[in-house]
Parts: structure tokens; C-alpha cells; sequence
């Protein structure tokens, strides 16, 4: 079983298009509310590619977009690991894209240790039990 410390098989088929974002420094920014390398800024770029992603009926553009998705939100918490939102977002797209529930339950854990909030860990602590359940 997973705690939120265990790494996962994170990013199946992701890693490779990390790499060019990661070589810019985003992994050393923490500027979490303005600016190019803004981890909100990534997150909502990421949101948008994941609706993307949710309407397209081509399977190849949806992984394209997927990939975008998950590119953007990892990078959000590389700038700033304690960002709720984008781990919860992460574990979505592992649970009912990438069907890999190890690693969903892994972000849905990392969000309930970081997330202050009872709206978001609620949700959480509801998309672990599905993840769960369905494993």
C-alpha cells in the first residue's frame, strides 16, 4: 500500500517531455501567484488542456493533451510541492484516463497532506476511496 512519501510509477509515458520544461528551471521557481513561471499560471494551463482533453473524441489528440495536462501540473509542484490543487487534479487523471490507480491514490494523498482546506481534502478523501474501491 501507498503513503503519500512512496514514489509511484508516476508519469508512465510522460517523463521524456519533462525534460525541455525542467532544463528552463521551473523546478527551482516558487513564485506561486504571478508571472511566466507562476505555478497557478501552469495550473491553469493544465486545467485547460485537461477540459481539452475531456471533449476531444480523437484519441491521439486526448493523450496529446493529457500529456500537456500532466506536463503543467507537474511542473506547478515543482515550483511549489505544497500545492493542493494540482496533486488532486494529477491523481484524477491517473484514476480515469491513465487507469492507474497506484498512482492516483498517490497524488490523492500527497493533496490530503498538504491541503488545509475541508472542501478539497473532502474531495480527496472521496477520489482515494473510489480509487480504492475500484482497484
Amino acid at each position: 500500500m501507498l503513503d503519500a512519501q512512496t514514489p509511484c510509477s508516476f508519469h508512465t509515458g510522460f517523463q521524456d517531455s519533462l525534460e525541455p520544461a525542467l532544463a528552463y528551471g521551473y523546478e527551482s521557481q516558487t513564485d506561486l501567484a504571478t508571472g511566466q513561471n507562476s505555478a497557478q499560471n501552469q495550473r491553469h494551463f493544465a486545467e485547460q488542456s485537461l477540459v481539452k482533453a475531456m471533449a476531444e473524441k480523437d484519441t491521439l489528440k486526448q493523450k496529446r493533451y493529457l500529456k500537456e495536462s500532466m506536463n503543467s501540473f507537474y511542473i506547478s509542484v515543482k515550483m511549489h510541492p505544497k500545492f493542493a490543487e494540482s496533486y488532486i487534479k494529477m491523481g484524477v487523471i491517473h484514476q480515469l484516463y491513465l487507469k492507474n490507480a497506484d498512482s492516483a491514490i498517490y497524488y490523492y494523498k500527497k493533496c490530503i497532506a498538504c491541503e488545509p482546506t475541508s472542501i478539497m481534502r473532502a474531495e480527496a478523501y472521496y477520489n482515494l476511496g473510489t480509487a480504492y474501491q475500484n482497484n
